[in-house]
């Protein structure tokens, strides 16, 4: 049998707050990754992340596990969080607008399925090696494909935006859908947001996955790089990881690394969410 090791990180670096949020949920060998980067620049960016999780985790509960329809599952979560996300800006007084970016990965029956909207990333890692990721709905990925004389003015923008997200437009993002894939004895996911992946170079990230220490200490590891090499100016930095291991007698799960301050801070969001519906 196969088992499973997870492990998630979620750092403030040098930024005011934490507005990256990210979880696992788990039932009847049925593995659900999320991690949410609510965007900079837009107020309440926090919620609007927590809200892709609340609403993650409550249809997770309600499903049938194994999935029957996992990219159509997916696709259900982002647009019923993009709806929640508006909702609970338009009862703000004055009116606000919090966005947020998702990345979501199921694992179930030896195969994974992800989907995202924004910049936030999945990998897949085998051998030390990504064989498959998600591209950015970002300017700069758009840009980055297309010539330089389709492009006027090009150094006037901004490669940073993103050019989908939840929240914000009334018409919710369409997600994009991988593959579904079969999983190799030793093969690494990893979901982060752009504070991880921006910092480090390929070979960083898929080096540091070797099994010699526990996934909690590799992630932690690879975070606390991340907030290294963009002091003092380091973003958000949060990652799930899960590790599909050989040689085990059983199916098992390693609980998600405890992050006492970021539970904290979710739950007292999760409450002020809860209060601010009724």
């Amino acid at each position: 049998m196969i088992k499973f090791e997870t492990a998630r990180i979620s750092l403030q670096g040098d930024r005011d707050n934490n507005q990256d949020r990210c979880a696992v949920y788990s039932a009847n060998n049925t593995y659900f990754l999320v991690l949410a980067d609510g965007l900079g620049g837009h107020p309440k960016g926090e919620v609007a992340a927590q809200i892709l999780l609340n609403i993650c985790q409550q249809m997770f509960a309600r499903t049938l596990k194994p999935i029957q329809a996992p990219e159509q599952f997916m696709h259900a979560c982002i647009q019923q969080a993009h709806q929640a996300i508006l909702d609970y800006g338009n009862r703000q007084r004055p009116m606000i607008s919090p966005r947020s970016t998702a990345v979501l990965a199921i694992v179930q029956n030896g195969l994974c399925y992800w989907s995202h909207v924004g910049d936030s990333r999945f990998y897949l890692i085998r051998g030390n090696e990504v064989i498959a990721q998600t591209r950015d709905h970002s300017l700069a990925e758009l840009m980055s494909s297309m010539p330089d004389e389709e492009i006027a003015n090009k150094a006037q923008f901004n490669k940073n935006s993103i050019t989908r997200c939840l929240g914000g437009e009334v018409t919710p993002p369409t997600p994009t859908l991988g593959s579904a894939t079969h999983l190799d004895p030793g093969d690494y996911l990893l979901l982060c947001s752009d504070g991880l992946w921006a910092q480090l170079e390929e070979p960083e990230l898929t080096g540091a996955f070797t099994g010699k220490k526990t996934l909690r200490s590799e992630l932690a590891d690879l975070a606390e790089q991340a907030v290294h090499s963009a002091a003092p100016r380091s973003d958000n930095v949060s990652a799930l990881a899960l590790h599909w291991a050989a040689d085990s007698l059983e199916s098992d799960v390693i609980d998600p690394a405890k992050d006492e301050d970021l539970d904290a801070a979710i739950e007292h969001l999760t409450e002020l969410i809860i209060n601010s519906n009724k």
